[in-house]
């Protein structure tokens, strides 16, 4: 391993995976290096697989990543489909959802915002539980909360997890808070 920076630096191991370095007491996860390809998969809580897709890292703060998913690309489930326009999708290690930044009709701003526990990073994954709920935001910034959250009598933990990220996702909408404020719309690649 190479150190970059002081005693609180990186940490750039021989594969290219990059490691945040705390002292001498320990590192921290183990970041996403900037073009790496990644499988992101959500599982239902019940275990079986309701989505996956690959992605493409461009950032990794630690907490906060941003992955690139491609025009054409495939999402696999019960119904497949594919990605219609390229997008960032924001992820955190510490929020349940994430936040796709894309456009509709190649033109109009578009927020895709699937409510699900914090990601968790693993090799060449990244594994979310999905709960269910999703939140959009529309270029007139009319927004929809739509799907099924958990059954509350069998997860009553997921339940409020879920119904927590709506709420704070539509505030973030409403005070158009970083990456709602229109600035962090990607590139077409």
């Amino acid at each position: 391993m190479k150190r970059i920076g002081g005693r609180s630096g990186l940490l750039v191991r021989h594969d290219g995976e990059i490691r945040l370095a705390q002292g001498e007491a320990g590192a921290g996860p183990t970041l996403l290096a900037r073009g790496r390809r990644v499988t992101v998969r959500g599982i239902a809580p019940e275990g079986e697989e309701r989505w996956s897709f690959a992605a493409e890292a461009l950032a990794d703060t630690g907490d906060e990543f941003i992955l690139r998913v491609h025009e054409g690309e495939p999402v696999a489930g019960p119904e497949p489909w594919n990605w219609p326009a390229a997008g960032d999708l924001h992820l955190w290690r510490s929020r349940p959802y994430s936040i796709l930044v894309t456009t509709r009709a190649r033109r109009f701003p578009y927020w895709y915002c699937p409510i699900h526990t914090p990601a968790r990073p693993e090799g060449d994954e990244i594994r979310v539980t999905d709960l269910g709920l999703d939140v959009q935001l529309f270029a007139d910034g009319r927004y929809s909360i739509g799907g099924d959250p958990p059954d509350a009598a069998r997860h009553p933990d997921l339940a409020a997890i879920s119904a927590a990220a709506a709420t704070e996702l539509v505030e973030l909408m409403t005070r158009k808070a970083p990456p709602f404020d229109g600035r962090s719309m990607p590139d077409a690649g």
